[in-house]
């Protein structure tokens, strides 16, 4: 969503920050690092022009006795093209200045030290080297949060969050993302209009659109008629479609996708498709959102030579797969492409739900852990929660349940996690929420599911269930019959029963029912859903 490389005209280079153009002017390399930490994105982003000509002029060892203005050198000089390998002596004395424990280093310089060789790796397609700077990177920033005021944590916090997502840890990319919310202004300051966007795309993904619709409007401020370069644009269309979606919107997103120019950094095209891609399922076409989203994953990797992490597109798969009633497909996807932790366990809860397994998705939502969720991550859960108890005629917590999603909801600006339910469960969260008070959150928008309902045990008697695991065996009615000592019409009655409730034609088509719905698969299901309306 963000990148430290933002073009630049040769022939118009763009000013430094005074203070630090001052200090390096005086040679004075405290001043330097002290200027060099508060402007440190802008600064790289400017590393191809008067940003790498400015640091020429220091002692060269002043990049000895500086990790921090030594990493800066490195990254400049690689940018630039000029002298690999003494680039790369820069970058490599920096970050192993970081991971020293003697070196004395700030929390902060190691952060922004190790952010940016994160994203150096990240570009070069080396994933396990990138999530271990970021990883590091965000220890150390938060152990400098809470000392520093004037750094730009909230973009050092976006770097590393997308460092993180991209290579798999979406859990602790999320983290990162919330706690570059927290540290971020509400009201945004002057800055560059692609990083402003940058910052609202963010917060939309973890969930907080109210904030992401502020960002997004003071990017557009900032910019006022200048058009974005294609980064900027990218940033902007992100964020402005996150934020339409929670509106359902889908139409209007996909119809301003033509004017994108799509000639992106890697992470950004990958975050753009899959957002396409939700789009279409909004839309009411997850088939062609899945088509497409496939073609276009593989083509960035031809065009690239990189590989797209499975992580970085396994929700929008799982959902898509969801939407198209593939059931046993989604969950495969979140079984082996989603990180251990709070977003796959959420994702598993709402394949139990979609499989008519209520308990177990309560049992799901309960293993999570008790440290506070990402904003969208913990709507997701709490809808799915309220979707569970609303199930069961003896939930006597469904009520403090809908007050909470409703209050949730409210301050965030989320509806999604909503349509991320069954329709008849969305139907009655929605009715529960409207008849608790909460009417207003869906004014102006024509919320709707996005995943279908599908025949689940609920829908079979216990005696039918045991007919549809002993058809799992046999081929006649007469030898179910004999199996469970009942007479072949009462097995007829009972197939016809089975195969009129899964929607199949013949025994071939319930036992595939069976099988993708996992209809016979729950332990001590039965007990625990009998009580559940019809």
């Amino acid at each position: 969503m963000t990148d430290q490389r933002r073009a630049s005209s040769p022939a118009d280079p763009p000013e430094l920050p005074a203070a630090f153009v001052d200090a390096i002017a005086r040679g004075d390399e405290v001043a330097a690092e002290a200027a060099a930490r508060l402007t440190w994105f802008e600064l790289c982003g400017r590393c191809s022009t008067a940003a790498g000509a400015a640091l020429q002029q220091l002692d060269q060892r002043a990049y000895e006795r500086s990790p921090l203005l030594g990493m800066l050198a490195g990254l400049c000089a690689v940018e630039a093209g000029l002298d690999p390998e003494r680039a790369e002596r820069l970058i490599g004395r920096a970050v192993a200045a970081a991971q020293s424990d003697s070196s004395g280093l700030m929390a902060i310089d190691r952060a922004l030290i190790l952010s940016a060789d994160s994203a150096r790796h990240q570009r070069a397609g080396s994933a396990d080297h990138a999530s271990s700077s970021a990883r590091a990177a965000m220890t150390y920033a938060r152990e400098a949060t809470s000392r520093l005021q004037s750094v730009p944590l909230a973009d050092l916090y976006t770097q590393i969050g997308v460092a993180l997502h991209y290579t798999g840890e979406v859990d602790l990319a999320l983290e990162a993302f919330a706690a570059g919310q927290a540290v971020a202004p509400t009201v945004p300051g002057p800055a560059d209009p692609t990083e402003i966007a940058g910052l609202a795309a963010v917060f939309g993904y973890e969930g907080d659109i109210r904030l992401a619709s502020r960002y997004l409007e003071h990017a557009r401020a900032v910019a006022g008629a200048e058009a974005l370069g294609s980064t900027g644009a990218v940033n902007d269309w992100i964020a402005a479609s996150m934020i339409d979606l929670e509106s359902f919107d889908g139409e209007g997103v996909l119809a301003r996708l033509e004017t994108v120019d799509t000639a992106v950094p890697f992470e950004q095209r990958v975050a753009l498709d899959t957002v396409a891609a939700m789009a279409r399922m909004v839309s009411g076409d997850p088939a062609t959102g899945l088509a497409e989203l496939e073609t276009q994953m593989r083509s960035i990797e031809l065009h690239t030579g990189r590989a797209v992490p499975s992580s970085a597109v396994a929700f929008a798969r799982s959902m898509l797969q969801l939407s198209l009633g593939n059931v046993r497909v989604a969950s495969a996807i979140v079984e082996s492409d989603f990180a251990i932790g709070p977003t796959r366990e959420v994702a598993r809860a709402r394949i139990e739900l979609m499989r008519g397994h209520p308990g177990s998705a309560l049992r799901r939502l309960a293993a999570l852990s008790t440290d506070p969720l990402p904003l969208r991550t913990a709507a997701e859960a709490s809808s799915i929660e309220v979707a569970t108890l609303l199930r069961r005629s003896s939930a006597a917590r469904a009520g403090s349940a809908v007050d909470y999603l409703g209050a949730l909801l409210a301050r965030t600006g989320l509806r999604m996690p909503l349509a991320f339910l069954p329709r008849s469960d969305f139907d009655r969260v929605v009715a529960a929420l409207t008849a608790g008070g909460h009417s207003s959150l869906f004014d102006g928008i024509s919320a709707r599911s996005v995943l279908p309902d599908l025949a689940s045990a609920q829908t079979l008697t216990a005696r039918e269930r045991t007919v549809l695991s002993a058809l799992m065996d046999s081929g006649s009615a007469a030898a179910i019959a004999r199996e469970l000592y009942v007479s072949p019409n009462t097995v007829k009655s009972q197939l016809r029963s089975i195969y009129r409730k899964l929607g199949a034609a013949n025994r071939q088509e319930a036992i595939m029912v069976a099988v993708e719905r996992q209809l016979l698969a729950a332990d001590g299901e039965s007990d625990i859903e009998d009580d559940a309306p019809r």
